[in-house]
């Protein structure tokens, strides 16, 4: 399938865009990447809904700047993987946070309208009985449709529109799960 093209794939009348990317990154992107971000400070943050019953759900993040995320060197990483570069073409980035998870969370189903989303797995190491996929629905939030294993050096681009969810990981993985998520919009 030519470079640029998301995968169209249809779920009960649904069509959701998505690409799987896998080995996004050279090793030593992946090694700065990941030290930049340990190295980050992190904040409670939103629910993943705006229900009331939810309300008492905050997650631990790190919001990033401009000025951060050109430190980081995420976007020229991007802009690296002619892939990623071909498909993300005529967008700009307008967001970037990492998500941090711990196995003792749990989330909900949510969107980001209007975006392209690009989630980068961040750890260097992850085994599959680890767990923490990122899963997506059907547009009613009902059925998982999709489930994509975190595979370190993976990225997976969206629509904002599709609901989505993570799954923290197992008790056996490590304490920390790190997603770096970047929103893009049409120039």
């Amino acid at each position: 399938r030519p470079f640029g093209i998301l995968e169209k794939t249809k779920y009960t009348g649904v069509v959701y865009n998505m690409k799987i990317i896998d080995n996004a990154f050279s090793l030593s992107d992946r090694l700065t990447l990941y030290d930049y971000i340990i190295k980050q400070d992190f904040y409670l943050g939103w629910p993943d809904t705006n229900n009331i019953e939810d309300g008492d759900k905050k997650y631990l993040h790190s919001n990033y700047t401009e000025e951060q995320v050109n430190k980081s060197k995420i976007l020229e990483m991007i802009n690296g993987n002619e892939e990623i570069k071909n498909t993300l073409e005529g967008k700009q980035c307008v967001k970037c946070i990492v998500n941090l998870s711990i196995p003792t969370y749990s989330f909900r189903a949510h969107t980001h309208p209007g975006t392209t989303i690009v989630l980068c797995y961040v750890n260097l190491n992850w085994k599959n009985d680890w767990f923490g996929e990122t899963v997506f629905y059907d547009n009613e939030d009902k059925e998982i449709i999709k489930s994509i294993s975190y595979t370190p050096n993976r990225v997976v681009i969206f629509d904002g529109d599709t609901p989505h969810a993570l799954r923290p990981q197992s008790a056996a993985a490590p304490d920390y799960r790190f997603t770096m998520a970047l929103w893009y919009i049409n120039k």
